[in-house]
């Protein structure tokens, strides 16, 4: 794909940093830029592709971190298959944007790994996003639309099955090896994660592409076009967004 550079209008080769925001270098006047969707387009002309450094270099100009701060919006809800990381992400965006973080589990589950009612589920969520700002994580289909009607970004974690796979049980083991205590004072256990019909190892195998396919569907809903939604497809690429993000935050 290509695109313009804004400053001497050069034909340059640029590449996807996130949904819907391409980044390029032009090497004519020296100076990086982004562009949107609708700014780029194939070409079969000669123009410049990014290596991995230049990149990192042009992770750290001030063009780029400032057009993603714009992007990220006030309402973030961060979504993704099980075990993809989003309450990790979501921990972490709200140190750096100093936003609540609204964890959608600690609001589902009692004591005894007990569900909460439908009703005071939802009361609970519509309160929590009463606020100007915040970042939720979470998959309830049930109270989605509230959350996305509040929401002015979506964060899309969408790595490949294999890696949240051994994310998954990565974080299930060490939750074992610690005995951490999560949402209600619950915990988990040997039996229940690993050998139980309810393993949420086995859940994430059997909804990985009926949840991927149909987040790809949602975003394609006219409904939700005022969402900026960030799709990231590796954890590199979620590690090297949220550094920038933090290189803004400390030139602030």
């Amino acid at each position: 794909m290509f695109g313009d550079c804004p400053t001497c209008k050069s034909e340059v080769k640029v590449s996807r940093l996130v949904e819907n925001l391409y980044y390029g270098l032009c090497f004519t006047c020296k100076e990086g830029f982004v562009l949107n969707e609708n700014e780029i387009r194939p070409s079969h002309s000669e123009g410049f592709l990014l290596s991995q450094d230049s990149l990192d270099t042009f992770l750290s100009n001030e063009l780029i971190v400032k057009t993603v701060k714009k992007n990220i919006g006030n309402r973030i809800a961060i979504i993704g298959t099980t075990g993809s990381g989003k309450t990790t992400v979501a921990r972490t965006l709200s140190k750096i944007l100093n936003y609540p973080n609204i964890e959608l589990d600690a609001l589902f589950w009692e004591k005894n790994w007990k569900k909460v009612s439908d009703q005071i589920f939802r009361e609970r969520v519509i309160n929590a996003i009463k606020l100007d700002k915040w970042i939720i994580d979470g998959n309830y289909e049930p109270i989605r639309n509230l959350i996305w009607e509040r929401a002015d970004t979506v964060i899309y974690l969408d790595y490949t099955i294999l890696r949240t796979f051994f994310q998954l049980l990565l974080r299930t083991t060490s939750r074992l090896i610690r005995n951490d205590e999560l949402w209600s004072g619950n915990r988990e256990n040997f039996k229940s994660a690993f050998f139980s019909r309810k393993s949420i190892i086995w859940w994430m195998i059997q909804t990985y592409y009926s949840r991927q396919k149909h987040y790809t569907n949602l975003f394609q809903q006219p409904k939700y076009a005022y969402l900026s939604v960030i799709h990231l497809k590796t954890p590199y690429n979620t590690e090297k967004w949220l550094s920038s993000l933090i290189r803004y935050t400390e030139d602030k």
